[in-house]
C-alpha cells in the first residue's frame, strides 16, 4: 500500500518507482519512502522557506546516508506523506495510532513499531513529490489555530481586549473558528 498526502504533487514516475522498488527488494520486509521536495516558490512564509531550504523537518539527504551507512533509514525520518509498506506490514503493526489528536508524530511512531517488528526502511530517490504551494504550512496552519484560540480566550476572560481586535478567527483555517485545536475549548 502507498501512503501519500493530499497537499502533494507526484512526479509521473512516482508509483512505479515505489512499485520497482519493492520488486526489486531482497525482502518482503521492507518500506520505502520518498522524496518530498518544496514547493515552487520555496513556501508561502519566510519561516515556511527556511524549513524547506535548511531540511529541518524533511532531510532526506540525511536518510540516504544512513541507508548508505547501514543499509536502512532510521524511523524517525517515517513520513507517511510518502511512504509505501506491504500491507501485510502495515496491519502488522496496527496501523497508525489513533490516539495522536492531531497530525504530529503519528507516521514517526508507525516507523517506529514497523521497524520493530523488522521491517527495514528504504529510501527510493525516484519517487518523488512536492509540496503544492497553495497548502501553506501545517505548522503555519497550527500556529495560526493556536493564535485565534488563545485571542478566543483573551476576549473570553478580558471583554475590553477583543475591541483591540484580540478576538479574531484564522484567515488561514476557517475550521480553526470551530475548535479545530484539541483543548482550546471554543
Amino acid at each position: 500500500m502507498v501512503l501519500f498526502a493530499d497537499d502533494l504533487a507526484p512526479d509521473p514516475d512516482w508509483l512505479v518507482s515505489h512499485l520497482r522498488a519493492h520488486h526489486q527488494a531482497d525482502s518482503t520486509e521492507v518500506a520505502f519512502l520518498g522524496p518530498i521536495e518544496a514547493p515552487e516558490g520555496g513556501g508561502d512564509t519566510p519561516f515556511d522557506r527556511f524549513v524547506w531550504r535548511e531540511r529541518v523537518h524533511f532531510d532526506f539527504a540525511l536518510a540516504e546516508r544512513e541507508l548508505r551507512e547501514s543499509s536502512a533509514v532510521g524511523f524517525a525520518r517515517c513520513y507517511a506523506s510518502n511512504l509505501s509498506v506491504p500491507r501485510a506490514s502495515f496491519m502488522a503493526s496496527g496501523g497508525f495510532d489513533e490516539g495522536f489528536s492531531m497530525a504530529a508524530w503519528e507516521d514517526v511512531e508507525l516507523g517506529y513499531r514497523l521497524t520493530r517488528q523488522g521491517v527495514r526502511l528504504g529510501f527510493v530517490a525516484g519517487a518523488r513529490v512536492r509540496a503544492l504551494p497553495s497548502s501553506g504550512s501545517i505548522l503555519g496552519d497550527y500556529l495560526c489555530c493556536a493564535r485565534a484560540c488563545v485571542a478566543r480566550r483573551v476576549s473570553r476572560a478580558a471583554p475590553r481586549a477583543a475591541s483591540r481586535g484580540a478576538g479574531g478567527a484564522c484567515a488561514r483555517r476557517p475550521d480553526c473558528e470551530a475548535g479545530a485545536i484539541d483543548g482550546c475549548g471554543a
